[in-house]
């Protein structure tokens, strides 16, 4: 199998996983979405929005340089909202794989969110989002847990 396959594979499965916790965020969280969680001084929307922005940030306007805006997390309100931001993510990561298939190894410059200009290779930046990603879904998990739900099993690996 073709690496780039592999990768366009696991993020799938990173976007399954992700289904959970938007799934779980709209039946039992839709009212809170806004609410800053005091252990982490941020809210749920705060964080989705941020991870999106990362993807944002590391595929589109480092690697690629497209210079997309980023989202501004009051404007979302509902997980519908985040929703249709993801699915520009999803495009966006399309993009940047099928771009990089070839040349995941190959060193690539951009500029960094402080504007430094950095170099970073396409499966780093991969790495670094998807990653970023998880971190911040047991951030997530943990609000729903502190907001007064048992959050669900949202791992790759689900039984």
């Amino acid at each position: 199998m073709e690496e780039i396959a592999i990768l366009q594979q696991q993020y799938q499965m990173i976007k399954g996983s992700r289904e959970v916790v938007l799934d779980f965020a709209a039946q039992h969280l839709s009212d809170l979405l806004q609410v800053q969680v005091p252990a982490f001084d941020k809210s749920i929307a705060y964080l989705l929005v941020h991870n999106a922005n990362v993807y944002l940030h590391w595929t589109a306007n480092f690697a690629m340089q497209f210079n997309r805006e980023y989202a501004n997390e009051n404007a979302f309100t509902s997980i519908s909202s985040i929703r249709e931001l993801y699915s520009m993510v999803d495009l966006m990561v399309d993009t940047f794989l099928n771009h990089y298939r070839s040349k995941l190894n190959e060193v690539v410059s951009g500029i960094t969110a402080n504007g430094q200009n950095e170099q970073s290779t396409p499966l780093e930046i991969f790495t670094h989002v998807i990653t970023h990603e998880f971190h911040h879904k047991g951030q997530l998990l943990s609000m729903f847990r502190l907001l007064g739900h048992t959050p669900p099993d949202a791992d790759v690996i689900r039984f």
